[in-house]
């Protein structure tokens, strides 16, 4: 005989109505900002310990982060979408906004002045984020494995950054979108533009005013700095299917 076993998780934090005021008088309206603060003693991926009573960030709802592991949205950050999701022991913080139906989860990362939204997914030990220009990753993009995007750079549609790949654009903006793919060590950069089905590996980089497009893949140590490459080119061995695939949400 097959028995239900029901689980009962101790709730890591409460939500609290925060009134906040904006505009300037006749024109000023109060809003309620409702605040996550925290009931239990527990240690982000970062190493700092959140306390009972500590404020964190900004939720539309309880849907929006789990009771289960350490995962935190911290003081700063703000999640607008009830159908937004952080769970794991991920960390969402300083300023990183949340849209739609995000997912944040296992050690992943996301700080700064970063916008997440549509069915974007940050997993693994993925870390995004930026300190002064935009990063933003939306649409069903995914960022996972070790990657790191940030500093003015954009991920999007089913675009997918993985393993040790970074995508940044401390000079213009970075951009990935298409179907295409950055995984390995690869980076792109400064400027350049990969899209399509467009594929980057091992420790090839894209930077400067150079586009990758159609079913390109870019290998090896090959350096890209200018022009449009598109169609089935090659540069290097080619490209094997990424690995590891992002993760299942949990």
């Amino acid at each position: 005989m097959t028995k239900n076993v029901s689980v009962t998780v101790a709730e890591k934090y409460r939500i609290e109505d925060e009134p906040e005021k904006r505009g300037t008088w006749p024109f000023q309206v109060t809003f309620i900002n409702k605040r996550i603060i925290a009931l239990e003693r527990f240690q982000t991926i970062d190493g700092e310990w959140v306390n009972p009573g500590d404020k964190g960030g900004i939720v539309a709802g309880k849907e929006n982060l789990s009771h289960f592991g350490d995962s935190w949205i911290a003081e700063g950050a703000k999640v607008w979408g009830e159908g937004v999701r952080v769970s794991g022991n991920a960390l969402v913080e300083d300023g990183a906004d949340l849209h739609d139906s995000v997912k944040v989860f296992g050690n992943a990362k996301v700080s700064g002045n970063v916008k997440l939204s549509g069915n974007a997914e940050v997993s693994g030990n993925a870390r995004v984020s930026s300190w002064w220009h935009l990063t933003q990753v939306f649409g069903n993009a995914k960022v996972f494995g070790n990657a790191s995007v940030h500093s003015r750079a954009k991920v999007s549609s089913n675009a997918e950054v993985s393993g040790n790949a970074q995508v940044y654009g401390n000079t213009a903006w970075a951009e990935v979108y298409g179907n295409a793919k950055v995984y390995d060590r690869a980076q792109v950069r400064n400027g350049a533009k990969v899209y399509g089905s467009a594929r980057i590996c091992d420790d090839a980089q894209v930077y400067d005013s150079a586009k990758v497009s159609g079913n390109v893949q870019v290998s090896g140590g090959t350096e890209l700095d200018s022009e449009h490459h598109r169609g089935r080119a090659r540069y290097g061995d080619g490209c094997p299917n990424p690995t590891p695939t992002p993760p299942e949400f949990r």
